[in-house]
């Protein structure tokens, strides 16, 4: 669960085409409501449906960054040579498969 508070204001908005609009003046209008307002104990906010929002990003996996990394190598015949004298200096930085 998710918790945090609500800091409701006013304002002018133009929303684009395809956007929604919830009536509350329907059957299940309180549901909406409570679905969609965050201080609620039930709503999407606080069951995590928007926990992908708190993060700025997930870590890219390493078989993308090591093909991405040889790729920079090959493109660029100095970095590779930064690279191989780091590997070469460096003992502790070479022995790290995780810094490698």
């Amino acid at each position: 669960m998710v918790s945090g508070t609500g800091h409701p204001f006013q304002r002018l908005q133009t929303f684009p085409a395809g956007s929604i609009v919830i009536d509350t003046d329907q059957p299940l209008g309180i549901l909406a409501f409570d679905l969609l307002q965050p201080d609620s104990p039930d709503s999407f906010w606080s069951w995590g449906f928007f926990n992908a929002t708190l993060v700025s990003a997930e870590a890219p996996e390493d078989y993308v960054m090591e093909l991405m990394a040889r790729k920079m190598l090959a493109e660029s015949p100095e970095l590779k040579a930064q690279f191989e004298k780091k590997l070469g200096e460096d003992k502790a930085f070479s022995a790290d498969p995780a810094r490698v």
